[in-house]
């Protein structure tokens, strides 16, 4: 039976007493999120990587699978700290060649996929798709969101969220060029 635990309406105390979760990212997954969309996954190094999906060919996926767009960083949450994407940016004035770090939140963040994805395309038998990033999967996924956050269990209904303390997973994602790493320009 597929039961929508979402709806306490359905009765869901008849067949649920406890909700366990593992390590469930319910306010977003920002670091491993934000650089799927920007530049893909990529499971294994070396060797193996050529027995498994591409990092490039897991991007061009990424972009229209919803629930990347759902585990984006939530901007209702009351983070301690707000997840940021960090860009160092060439900059030109004068003939003088500086670079600027850039900080993007949870939704300043929307407009620097805008900006990176704008030219996205996957060629396939010939043709080629253009694979922006998706602002009807954004909505789609705000939806989503909006029901998440206004979700309530019913009573009598213990819920359990598992998840670990010693590894710490991305939060923050920074993005440098070759040329920076040469000048020292890191952190």
């Amino acid at each position: 039976y597929a039961i929508d635990i979402l709806d306490p309406s359905l009765v869901i105390s008849k067949f649920v007493n406890k909700w366990i979760c593992i390590a469930c990212p319910f306010q977003g997954a920002p670091g491993c999120i934000n650089d799927s969309l920007l530049t893909g996954l990529q499971f294994v190094e070396g060797f193996e990587s050529y027995f498994f999906v591409s990092r490039w060919t897991m991007h061009q996926l990424l972009v229209e699978c919803p629930s990347i767009y759902e585990m984006l960083p939530n901007p209702e949450f009351k983070w301690q700290k707000q997840p940021e994407i960090q860009v160092w940016r060439n900059q030109s004035k004068d003939g003088e060649t500086s670079v600027k770090l850039e900080s993007y939140g949870p939704i300043e963040s929307v407009t620097l996929f805008e900006e990176a994805l704008r030219h996205n395309e996957l060629n396939y038998d010939g043709k080629t798709v253009a694979l922006p990033f998706n602002f009807s999967i954004l909505k789609w996924a705000a939806g989503t969101r909006q029901i998440l956050n206004k979700a309530q269990l019913p009573n009598g209904i213990s819920f359990y969220n598992i998840f670990g303390t010693s590894f710490d997973t991305p939060f923050d994602v920074r993005y440098v060029t070759e040329l920076h790493v040469q000048l020292g320009i890191l952190y």
